[in-house]
């Protein structure tokens, strides 16, 4: 066995100490010392000398990538040519790894985690947050299990198929006959209305009954006439269907405010924020209505809106008349409609009434919130009971009726406290005709023919400066006017119109005269040759009538000529006063009054101009042009220097005399471009407008509070007992004097300035 060679033991001689000069490097220690080993190169390496060796090398850092590309070629589009791409990304990722770790103590990251724990907070307010009771969104059912006894069971036998069933129906169809013909006192009485539904125009929720058979009473069974399967809403007393239409009536109206929450929280409480920082205002659509003529009528047909107005004592409600403009279209009377809206339910009407023809005007009674008054395109008036949407009567030809279309229908506010329903009828075959409803009966009381003579005899006269004036002399002199002895503004003048009436024959009452305000002097020859020229005068259609709204023996009259005419309803065959001088010169669509005013009233025309006119006053007071035909205008009802005018080509057009003269507030479109504007009007209770186009639908809209601009009065700020306090009846009779004081300050700007501009 060979020996391990002894393990030599560890120095314990400590190493010698080399000791650096602090002022000198390795690299200034000499190098001669030992020569250096010849390093191992390879063959293709590069073989320097050593003066290349020893050559010093610089070196410079630069941001360029070398891996990056520089011959890069884009097409440019604008010089039409290649060029080369300088942008060129240097950046080189060697190693990108991102943890999922933050250091706590640094600011980005311990804010991040606060963030991300901190739990999103619900913001709640009243306009956009509702509980879950009252959102319409139904919540998700639950399972439950209630343990209960079964019910008692019995194992039975027979046989069953398709002729035992139907015996079976026959003994029950006989038994309940049988039943229905034996009364409860043993007395027959009538069977029981079968009614065959297989009809599709048949509506099963309409039912006819026998004569001296109750329908509140007698429970109704129809018979289906394809499989004789009895309906369950169709064997409901009328009483029950009663029940079931007002409750589908209000589920109806219940869901229309959970779905339009937010038109009518715009309605409530939406204000233009802009129009702080202007002085124009906008107009916010609500809502749009609209009927289903296919499903009313039966046929496929487009009609327009010819007549909107609200009614009277419900506030939301308003009627729509549906009627078409293109009378040469056609030679037949096609069947039309109206409807009666609510603002609460945009979804359908409250009431639809058939029409054997279209419908051109129509109007509410202003006490009796039932009866609803129509003109029709073949000349006759119809009177309908809205409630339940019956007619109550309409003209025919043995009892009159007018031979073209009816533009206009009002009643009489000077008999509305009676117990008589009067009313006023218009049509284009110039005659205004007086109503009277006699028990179910109406009546032609009286017939007005109007006709145009195209003078001013009979609203001035001028007085003549000598005998031998002539007649450039005469048209230069100062104009009076005399009213009529039965108008309550000037009952002065009652003794002298007298004393010149009774000159004439009692019998010259029931002529056609033209001219009885004229000049006391001389006043049968005027009479007499008013006569003459009314006889060779042509009749003037009658397009609309309006009531002045504080003296009701007044009212206004538009022709298709362009005249304006005031009317008195003690004296049928007479005017009051004609507006002529400087009027329109193509027909008068609409006039409205000024319920600020009552001697004020505007007009609008096909000639593109909307006049403002003054009883006192042959000339207008104010003549704005649209440069487009006016379908409708009225003055507004909350401010009196204001008119709001809708256009044919759809757009809305609202002036403040008060803010600004000659420019409007807003202009807006309010119809698509497809369609035409056809009639406006203005809620007298709420700030908002309809308009109505020719394809049957009506848009409403809010005004904005730059177009609500009222007087306000304040309360004074200061307190004691030396300061006055108002209460609300008294600030809103000064608002109201002071929209009167707004409206007399505008009306003598415009008589001066016609002054000096020499129109008067």
């Amino acid at each position: 066995m060979d020996k391990m060679p002894p393990v030599p033991k560890p120095s314990t001689q400590k190493p010698a100490m080399v000791r650096r000069s602090a002022s000198k490097s390795y690299l200034d220690q000499p190098q001669n010392s030992q020569p250096p080993a010849d390093a191992v190169r390879q063959p293709i390496q590069l073989r320097l000398t050593d003066k290349e060796l020893e050559e010093e090398q610089t070196r410079m850092l630069s941001a360029n990538c070398p891996s990056a590309p520089d011959n890069i070629i884009h097409f440019s589009y604008r010089d039409k040519m290649f060029k080369a791409d300088g942008l060129v990304s240097q950046t080189e990722f060697h190693i990108s790894v991102d943890g999922p770790y933050l250091f706590a103590d640094e600011s980005y990251g311990y804010n991040n985690y606060k963030q991300e724990a901190k739990k999103e907070e619900l913001q709640r307010n009243q306009f956009n947050f509702s509980n879950r009771g009252t959102q319409a969104s139904i919540p998700l059912p639950k399972d439950q299990s209630v343990a209960t006894n079964p019910p008692p069971s019995e194992t039975t036998k027979g046989e069953f198929n398709r002729s035992v069933i139907y015996d079976r129906y026959k003994e029950q169809k006989r038994m309940q006959a049988e039943g229905d013909a034996v009364g409860g006192d043993g007395k027959k009485g009538k069977s029981a209305v079968i009614r065959q539904i297989g009809d599709e125009h048949d509506d099963p929720l309409v039912f006819t009954s026998g004569e001296g058979l109750s329908l509140e009473t007698q429970a109704l069974t129809l018979q289906k006439a394809s499989d004789n399967s009895i309906s369950a809403i169709c064997s409901l007393s009328a009483a029950d269907l009663a029940l079931v239409s007002n409750a589908l009536l209000l589920a109806e109206r219940l869901v229309a405010e959970i779905l339009f929450a937010d038109v009518v929280s715009d309605y409530k409480f939406w204000s233009d924020p802009s129009d702080s920082y202007k002085q124009e205002g906008s107009l916010l659509p609500l809502w749009k209505f609209a009927t289903n003529f296919k499903e009313v009528l039966g046929i496929k047909t487009v009609k327009p809106v010819s007549c909107i107005q609200f009614h009277p004592k419900f506030h939301d409600l308003f009627a729509v008349a549906y009627g078409s403009f293109e009378f040469q279209s056609t030679s037949v009377f096609p069947p039309s409609c109206l409807s009666v809206f609510s603002l609460k339910n945009p979804f359908y009407p409250e009431r639809i009434i058939k029409t054997p023809v279209d419908i051109l005007c129509l109007d509410w009674h202003p006490e009796r919130s039932d009866l609803l008054l129509v003109g029709l395109y073949d000349g006759n008036i119809a009177m309908y009971n809205a409630a339940d949407g019956t007619q109550i009567v309409i003209s025919d030809s043995s009892t009159g009726k007018h031979t073209e279309a009816v533009w206009s229908v009002r009643w009489r506010k000077d008999l509305v406290g009676s117990n008589s329903l009067a009313f006023f009828s218009a049509s284009t075959d110039g005659c205004i005709c007086s109503w009277t409803l006699v028990k179910t009966d109406l009546r032609l009381v009286s017939k007005i023919d109007v006709r145009d003579n195209m003078t001013d005899a009979d609203v001035t006269q001028p007085i003549s400066s000598g005998k031998d004036a002539g007649p450039s002399a005469q048209a230069t002199t100062q104009v009076t006017t005399t009213r009529l002895h039965s108008d309550p503004l000037n009952p002065d003048l009652a003794a002298a119109y007298t004393s010149a009436t009774e000159k004439a024959s009692k019998s010259t009452l029931h002529t056609k005269p033209q001219i009885l305000i004229t000049q006391k002097n001389d006043f049968d020859s005027q009479k007499r040759s008013a006569e003459i020229a009314n006889q060779t005068s042509p009749t003037a259609g009658i397009l609309s009538i309006s009531f002045n709204p504080k003296y009701d023996w007044l009212y206004a009259i538009s022709t298709d000529s362009g005249i304006v005419r005031l009317c008195s309803t003690a004296y049928h065959n007479t005017y009051v006063q004609t507006f002529c001088q400087n009027g329109h010169s193509m027909p008068v669509y609409g006039i409205s009054w000024n319920t600020f005013n009552p001697d004020l009233l505007v007009s609008c025309s096909e000639d593109f101009t909307c006049k403002i006119w003054k009883r006192d006053r042959a000339t207008p007071v104010y003549t704005v042009d649209f440069g487009r035909t006016v379908s409708d205008v009225t003055f507004s009802p909350h401010v009196s220097t204001e008119i709001i005018a809708g256009t044919a080509d759809g757009k809305i057009v609202v002036y403040d005399f008060n803010i600004r003269k000659e420019t409007p507030l807003c202009i807006q479109t309010a119809v698509p471009i497809a369609a035409r504007l056809t009639k406006i009007e203005l809620s007298k209770s709420f700030p908002i407008i309809a308009v109505g186009d020719s394809q049957g639908v009506v848009r409403v809209f809010k005004l904005s509070p730059n177009l609500l601009r009222r007087h306000v009065v304040e309360q004074p700020k200061a307190r004691g007992p030396n300061v006055k306090t108002y209460t609300q009846e008294e600030l809103a009779q000064l608002s109201q004097e002071g929209e009167e004081q707004k409206l007399e300050e505008f009306v003598r700007w415009c008589i001066k300035a016609n002054s000096a501009s020499g129109i008067d």
